[in-house]
């Protein structure tokens, strides 16, 4: 199963903006606002990662009907600086992740592999 997102990231600014640290505590774990934190644009990199999350909860409903909580989807960074997936108590599924970023979106797709 295929799941693809897309964020305006001047909306999602407006989001973090508006709902603040309260929002972004309940959406991402301390890794991803650590990483996205470091960048000169952290609301780019964060829009990035609720793209992937929201391809993620897609894909994996379509998958097995079974919908995941936003923030037990964790996406981190790789050694090559790729993408990488954790799904909170669901280490058995794998689902492969691409997010990318041009201009004002970024957009992510999400395939079950498992």
């Amino acid at each position: 199963m295929v799941g693809v997102d897309i964020v305006y990231v001047p909306r999602f600014r407006k989001a973090i903006e508006k709902h603040g640290e309260r929002f972004l505590k309940r959406v991402f774990s301390d890794e991803e606002l650590r990483l996205c934190f470091l960048r000169a644009n952290p609301d780019v990199c964060l829009a990035g990662r609720w793209a992937c999350k929201e391809a993620v909860f897609k894909a994996f409903y379509a998958h097995n009907g079974t919908k995941l909580r936003l923030r037990d989807i964790e996406i981190t960074k790789g050694p090559e600086g790729e993408p990488v997936l954790r799904i909170k108590g669901r280490e058995e599924y794998r689902i492969k992740v691409s997010i990318s970023h041009d201009g004002d979106y970024a957009i992510a797709v999400a395939y079950v592999l498992k």
